[in-house]
């Protein structure tokens, strides 16, 4: 395969032109008549997921978010833009175009919520999902449910119901879209980088808001996505990178 064909599959199964007008999802950097005999995933392109992509001798990185967002006026040597050119390696990002059409159902999956209990395909348009659990959970069973699928060691949420029914989700920053998914019958909303008025927003409305954080919320793209690749392309050398770390730290 080569990058063009990887960039082909991705505009697949989560189209660029979905993506967001801020966004610059797509290919990168790169050739994309080179071909491809191993791939790296990861969220963040950092120096050390370049330093690793480089040992691992890897030709594609595919990250979630873009290493080149904004217009660059200088490339410095300490960029892993730099790095990433130096050492020759392709990259492409799947950004919000996998947000939408993607991250939230990874999200229900790995709370251990199966796609029947979807019941609105894009009810918190376009990047949020909504969905209503056989039974009723407590509230304090699904903060331990998501702590231990977003790896999370402290969540800061707001008290709502003592019992979910209709849990709904998007990944990264989506705090703005609480007050939708609080009108269209949610319980409980998790999502990332949820600020103070977000949260007395929905103390004031008796409802549960939960700040799994930006990296918690979307690390599961790298596993995700290689499953997906692997499905269509069982015999391609697909790698997890090791270095991909949440760059906030907590004591």
């Amino acid at each position: 395969m080569t990058i063009y064909d990887y960039l082909k599959f991705l505009d697949k199964i989560a189209p660029f032109e979905t993506q967001d007008n801020y966004d610059n999802s797509g290919f990168i950097i790169g050739d994309l008549k080179a071909d491809v005999k191993s791939v790296l995933l990861c969220l963040d392109i950092t120096n050390s997921v370049v330093e690793e992509a480089a040992e691992r001798g890897v030709d594609l990185i595919i990250s979630h978010h873009p290493v080149i967002f904004n217009p660059m006026k200088k490339i410095e040597k300490s960029s892993p833009v730099h790095k990433v050119i130096r050492y020759g390696i392709s990259v492409i990002a799947a950004h919000t175009n996998f947000d939408i059409t993607h991250m939230p159902s990874a999200m229900l999956k790995r709370l251990g919520f199966s796609d029947k209990a979807v019941i609105e395909a894009q009810p918190i348009k376009p990047f949020g999902l909504i969905a209503e659990l056989p039974a009723p959970l407590s509230a304090n069973d699904i903060l331990v449910k998501i702590k231990s699928a977003f790896l999370i060691e402290t969540l800061r949420y707001t008290k709502g119901k003592e019992k979910i029914r209709r849990v709904a989700v998007c990944s990264g920053a989506g705090a703005d879209l609480a007050e939708q998914a609080y009108e269209m019958g949610a319980d409980l909303f998790i999502c990332g980088d949820i600020r103070r008025h977000h949260f007395i927003d929905a103390m004031n409305r008796g409802f549960m808001l939960v700040d799994a954080g930006h990296y918690g919320t979307e690390f599961i793209f790298c596993e995700y996505l290689k499953n997906l690749i692997l499905k269509e392309f069982p015999n391609e050398k697909i790698y997890i990178t090791e270095r991909d770390i949440d760059a906030v730290s907590f004591i």
